[in-house]
């Protein structure tokens, strides 16, 4: 009898053992990878002037390349003490100064369609849109030609209208100055090098990263990007996260092996 009861035993052990295994698997393959930088300093880097017309929040601001200072990152490339530039998603939010407030942290996740930052969805011609811009911005970049970048990505993330001018349009820009003028052009060449662009163009020299607030929430969307093939290269493991439900079957699992043995003890205390 002690024999049967021996088997019994760890024939419902190896079940519920294999059980608990198997949700186990399903928990950590559930797991997300996750990327956060945090930066401390930024400053404006070609700069220009620029009034905003056809989107919400404050009309006055800067057409800019940013350059901010890393403090902390979950990616090897932007190691702590380097600079990360970037440019900004939204016009509805003001850009926060990290040295104001004791630094401020971002989500990272590569661009892809139906990528989010701040209200701002990008579809699949956007996603091609970004990419191609970079390409033509990063083949001769010079700090005139920063504040063209950011007034060509508003453009394209902003105006409804299939065709893309920063003079004109739902979207447009107004400003003075030798500098401005020189942007608008600038930003309308690039624009005018997205023309029949396919949806399904993507940087061969690049991967572009978009960065949305965590930490002030409020914060500005960012884009920014690093050399092909570094983006996917986070320097920390990411935290595991499960499902609720299969955390839940894993406890029963467990609590399977805890009865089966619990009872197999009490039959051989009763056969005693």
């Amino acid at each position: 009898m002690q024999l049967f009861l021996n088997k019994k035993m760890g024939s419902n052990i190896r079940k519920a053992a294999v059980l608990t295994a198997a949700v186990a698997s399903l928990s950590f393959a559930s797991a997300s990878w996750a990327g956060q930088v945090t930066f401390d300093t930024f400053n404006s880097v070609g700069g220009v002037n620029t009034t905003i017309h056809g989107a919400g929040g404050n009309p006055n601001t800067i057409a800019s390349e940013f350059k901010f200072g890393v403090s902390a990152s979950d990616y090897s490339n932007w190691k702590v003490g380097s600079d990360f530039y970037a440019f900004c998603v939204d016009v509805n939010h003001t850009l926060v100064n990290p040295s104001i407030t004791n630094n401020v942290t971002y989500n990272v996740s590569n661009l892809t369609v139906g990528s989010t930052s701040f209200g701002v969805n990008f579809s699949a011609l956007q996603v091609a849109q970004v990419n191609k811009l970079l390409d033509l911005f990063q083949a001769s970049s010079s700090a005139q030609k920063n504040a063209a970048m950011q007034m060509a990505l508003w453009e394209i993330l902003n105006e409804s209208k299939s065709t893309k001018s920063v003079s004109s349009g739902n979207f447009y820009l107004t400003g003075s100055g030798t500098a401005f003028n020189t942007a608008v052009n600038t930003a309308n060449g690039f624009l005018n090098g997205l023309n029949g662009l396919s949806n399904a163009y993507r940087s061969t020299s690049y991967d572009i990263v978009v960065l949305s607030p965590f930490n002030p929430v409020t914060n500005q969307g960012l884009i920014g990007w690093c050399n092909k093939g570094q983006c996917d290269d986070p320097g920390v493991p990411p935290q595991e996260v499960s499902e609720p439900g299969t955390l839940l079957l894993l406890s029963a699992g467990l609590g399977m092996i805890f009865f089966s043995a619990r009872r197999s003890g009490a039959q051989f205390a009763s056969l005693a």
